[in-house]
């Protein structure tokens, strides 16, 4: 029994110092970007898992970072907790398409750093801002593992309204995903609601989810079109497919080439 106790006190002990340094690193982000963001002017990318209605300019590229951390026991971070690194290479080919070439990395617990594939991502503007009652984008996307046994093709809907400082951004998507010689439909959505407190700083709301379960949590972007930078959380609710993770967390750097 006090084995089980001591058990127990030491995972809640683990968890109370792993909650209080996120909650530290968020006021403390939170403070220096409401400081620095008195001192510019740009526009940035409100969001990290839901996409908006906008593409690279035409003849104009970025790079791009994605740090993506995702755990499937919160009661055990340390042992199963999951890395994805994405670099990703973004051009504008005119003024309604834009394409990316992402190469993907996968790190499993307690395992190293091993190259996962590549991604081929497509943007087509359809009209313009606010032709619509909601700005529609369609986004295509081919992902597939280094030898090719692994595919998968993801369409995207984006409906997304900028009405003054708030935006909304709705993404009903599926993936099609081939592997051992069958194709399998997965449905999927994202939904992204923020509020731009200055020209440089947004914070707002994501969710997303589909067959495994849904998820819900806060997002912080902030800087300019030359640099910029975006922070986002997801919590499960309701209940998650076993084996799925039960929190995420991903942060993206943009800069323009």
């Amino acid at each position: 029994m006090y084995l089980a106790f001591s058990t127990y006190l030491k995972k809640g002990i683990q968890m109370n110092n792993i909650i209080q340094k996120i909650k530290n690193l968020l006021v403390f982000s939170i403070a220096i970007l409401f400081f620095y963001s008195t001192e510019l002017s740009a526009d940035h990318r409100n969001f990290v898992w839901t996409y908006e209605y906008m593409i690279m300019d035409k003849g104009k590229a970025e790079l791009e970072t994605y740090n993506t951390f995702s755990t499937i026991n919160m009661d055990s971070i340390s042992n199963t907790t999951s890395a994805e690194f994405n670099l990703e290479f973004e051009v504008g080919m005119n003024s309604f398409w834009d394409v990316a070439v992402y190469q993907n990395f996968k790190q499993a617990p307690e395992g190293s750093l091993r190259y996962d594939g590549f991604k081929i991502r497509n943007r087509f503007k359809i009209g313009e801002s606010n032709q619509f009652f909601l700005d529609p984008l369609i986004y295509i996307e081919f992902i597939s593992n280094s030898n090719f046994s692994k595919q998968k093709i993801e369409p995207k809907l984006i409906l997304a309204k900028t009405l003054d400082k708030f935006t909304f951004s709705l993404n009903p998507y599926c993936e099609f995903e081939y592997e051992n010689e069958e194709w399998e439909f997965v449905p999927k959505y994202s939904i992204g609601a923020g509020y731009k407190f200055t020209k440089l700083l947004n914070l707002g709301v994501e969710m997303n989810g589909g067959e495994d379960g849904n998820y819900i949590g806060p997002t912080i972007s902030h800087g300019s079109s030359q640099f910029w930078f975006a922070w986002g959380t997801l919590w499960g609710i309701g209940t998650i497919t076993e084996g799925k993770p039960e929190f995420k967390t991903r942060f993206i750097m943009g800069l323009e080439l």
